[in-house]
């Protein structure tokens, strides 16, 4: 939403020698024709956050500011499976879709040693189905209970906030 664009889906994907791969659908936030100048400018705000010129929290988090709060008729649901993937924890955040949502979702699992392998991401009108596999900074699912907890309630309170 930095450069008035608003990701609709995405895909994430990480190769065993740590190369990421991301892949969003984006549309217009105000317009349906995305413009030259418009794509240029999303350009350069991602080479800024790249090179660490940019403070993407500061950034996200002003604008939210100026934006109404997400609709509040969808209750925001994390939920954690160790079940579904051999190799991966699967968390599903359902949530109100807003104003950097997913910046939040990602900046949390990262706070929380997470790192994520595969994402995807969907958003149905005013809503957003997220669903990412991750694993700890040892490689490793989330097994501990405890652990799992933590990471659902601070899920619950990224999703919830603004």
């Amino acid at each position: 939403m930095l450069s008035g664009l608003s990701i609709f889906a995405a895909q994430v994907f990480t190769t065993g020698d740590g190369l990421a791969l991301d892949v969003f659908e984006v549309r217009g936030a105000f317009e349906e024709e995305v413009t030259a100048d418009r794509w240029q400018r999303f350009g350069s705000l991602i080479n800024e956050a790249m090179q660490g010129m940019l403070d993407l929290r500061e950034r996200v988090h002003s604008l939210q500011a100026h934006y109404r709060a997400a609709r509040g008729d969808f209750p925001v649901t994390v939920h954690i499976d160790q079940d579904a993937s051999d190799f991966y924890t699967v968390v599903e955040v359902s949530a109100p879709d807003r104003l950097g949502l997913l910046y939040d979702l990602a900046s949390t699992l990262s706070e929380h040693d997470v790192d994520v392998h595969v994402a995807k991401v969907a958003t149905y009108g005013p809503r957003v189905v997220d669903v990412f596999y991750v694993r700890d900074s040892a490689g490793q699912k989330v097994n501990d209970p405890a652990r799992a907890a933590e990471l659902e309630r601070a899920l619950v309170g990224a999703a919830s906030e603004h």
